[in-house]
């Protein structure tokens, strides 16, 4: 069997968004928008981030300090901009009225109605001691913007989720400190919402042993009951929301709404953090976001995705980088899964423009159609071409029967169409993963004979079922399995390396020149491509081919004296590149 070239990368790369467009132009005003997070430095100039909004819809911004440049880029686009303070300011903001009006006059006053402010947001996160100055700083604020008639724009905070304490069940969710109630009052009275930042990911990843992911992600299958008034939760974001409205009322605001400043789920860098993970929850949150919470049903959430981009600066754990929706480039951090369970999706020649118009240049189908495929011609859209799960046993069963559907799905289309790989079925389980392997080695002679050999190639995707994570290839699942022992012995810290890796060239099943060439090669790419494990993605993995010679005099069964690269005469038992 063909180890896939470089398959594992744009595998996992097809799995981030679901439909690119649906991810993105859900995030409309009413319900929220995207955090424009900038601790980068390879970030594209903030006109082109604001073009980068309008064109995929998204209706409001948040921004966690005043930029300049970013002010006059969103002037007349109508986008909704929440405004942070930083949190360097909230001191001299609190203690001096003057500044306060300073502030509105240097980043509010020049720009107000022609950018759409919806909120002045006073620090992100504020903790400890520093936290006492948020509400004398708000107040310095709202009294600045009243006196330069600008009213209507309203101040509030963002808050740590850890504002709340005793957070479950969602009822018993009361405030953590003094100070919390009394902003939540002063809220009530100049009618702002309460910001707070909502991460069931940081929720799942601190107990994995007692949350769901499946509850995390929004996934059916786990239906929570609040023992304090009995109302159901079948996801982990309404309890955490719910439980703010619980504290807020306690605190004698019920009135104010939560708006959540920020939640999203990281694509990698932690547990549980994966490209599919990322698509999960991020496209479930924008659908669920309008529907209101049990406590509060029919009563939209506002929500802002965080974040735009993956930030390389920005400081913390490695999550912390990857939450983004976008590469600084501007592209779409993925390739695009094109799922067609749906009587109200547009053509496909519709669905292939879209594509083009987002930038986006890989797809993923899960069975061949012919309207797709035929859509996709002279289009150049990288494709990775599904093998239906209910076709498998069929073709491993049967070489002619591989021959057909190489004939019917794949020679009327290539090269016109840019079919990468072969998806043999998706995260197939059970006796039928049994077939995987006859089918794959079936449609691979299939693919020679026709002459498609050297450029399209069989594969399957795997999934852990203890953290979501994609797999496909081997060589990445065992090394992953390396980085999970270190974890469990507290060396998360310690870095692998494969020390040897090879595959024989005789001597034992499946061991012949063709397939150690084709590991080999596909190792040393694999590798090379500097993407990392699902695990551990990103991070290049140092890597020793074993061996430089074939060894005659190693002891053991036959295929230890036919792992070289050379034979000892210095010619190469098969021809190979390190480039």
């Amino acid at each position: 069997m063909a180890i896939v070239q470089d398959f594992a990368h744009m595998l996992a790369g097809a799995m981030v968004i679901g439909v690119f467009a649906s991810l993105l132009t859900g995030v409309q005003c009413s319900n929220g928008g995207v955090c424009y997070g900038m601790i980068a430095d390879d970030l594209p100039s903030p006109s082109e981030v604001v073009q980068l909004y309008r064109s995929n819809g998204i209706g409001n911004m948040r921004v966690y300090f005043p930029n300049a440049e970013v002010m006059e880029a969103l002037r007349g686009t109508g986008i909704g901009l929440v405004l942070g303070v930083a949190n360097e300011d909230i001191g001299s903001l609190a203690a001096c009225p003057s500044c306060a009006a300073t502030w509105v006059q240097t980043n509010v006053r020049p720009y107000y109605p022609a950018v759409n402010i919806l909120y002045v947001a006073v620090g992100n996160e504020v903790a400890d001691g520093a936290a006492q100055s948020i509400l004398p700083a708000m107040r310095n604020l709202q009294g600045a913007l009243a006196a330069a008639g600008l009213a209507g724009v309203k101040v509030s905070t963002c808050v740590r989720y850890d504002a709340v304490a005793s957070s479950f069940p969602p009822s018993s969710g009361v405030f953590a400190q003094p100070y919390m109630a009394d902003i939540a009052r002063f809220l009530a009275t100049t009618g702002a919402p309460l910001l707070a930042n909502v991460y069931p990911y940081f929720a799942y990843s601190g107990d994995p042993g007692d949350i769901s992911l499946n509850y995390a992600l929004f996934l059916p299958g786990t239906t929570v009951r609040d023992s304090g008034n009995g109302l159901l939760y079948t996801n982990l974001f309404d309890a955490m929301v719910d439980a703010v409205h619980a504290a807020l009322e306690k605190a004698g605001a019920p009135d104010v709404r939560v708006v959540v400043s920020e939640s999203g789920w990281p694509s990698a860098g932690g547990t549980a953090a994966s490209v599919q993970n990322a698509q999960t929850y991020n496209q479930n949150l924008i659908n669920h976001a309008g529907q209101g919470t049990p406590r509060r049903p029919g009563a939209p959430v506002e929500t802002y995705v965080f974040a735009m981009f993956n930030e390389n600066k920005k400081p913390g754990e490695p999550t912390e980088r990857n939450f983004g929706l976008f590469y600084p480039n501007k592209s779409p951090s993925i390739g695009v899964c094109y799922g067609m369970f749906g009587n109200n999706l547009p053509p496909a020649s519709d669905v292939v423009q879209l594509y083009k118009s987002h930038g986006i240049t890989n797809m993923r189908i899960y069975n061949p159609d012919p309207r797709v495929l035929a859509a996709l011609r002279g289009s150049g859209i990288g494709l990775i071409l599904g093998v239906a799960n209910e076709d498998l046993a069929g073709l491993a069963a049967s070489e002619p029967r591989a021959a057909s559907w190489v004939q019917a799905n794949v020679k009327p289309y290539h090269p016109a169409v840019n079919i990468m790989y072969l998806s043999v079925g998706n995260e197939v389980s059970g006796e039928a993963a049994q077939s995987i392997l006859p089918a794959m080695r079936n449609l691979e002679s299939a693919l020679a004979a026709a002459g498609l050999g050297g450029g399209i190639k069989p594969g399957t995707a795997v999934r852990d079922s203890g953290n979501g994570l994609v797999y496909t290839n081997l060589f990445d699942a065992m090394v992953d399995s390396v980085h999970a022992a270190l974890e469990k012995a507290g060396a998360a810290g310690v870095r692998v390396v494969a020390s040897e890796s090879g595959w024989p060239s005789a001597g034992g099943a499946a061991a012949s020149v063709q397939n150690a060439r084709t590991y080999n090669q596909n190792l040393i790419r694999h590798v090379g491509g500097r993407q990392g494990t699902p695990k551990r993605p990103g991070a290049p993995l140092e890597t020793y081919v074993f061996a430089l010679f074939n060894e005659n005099q190693k002891p053991g069964e036959p295929t230890e004296t036919n792992f070289g690269l050379l034979y000892p005469n210095k010619s190469p038992v098969y021809p190979i590149t390190f480039r």
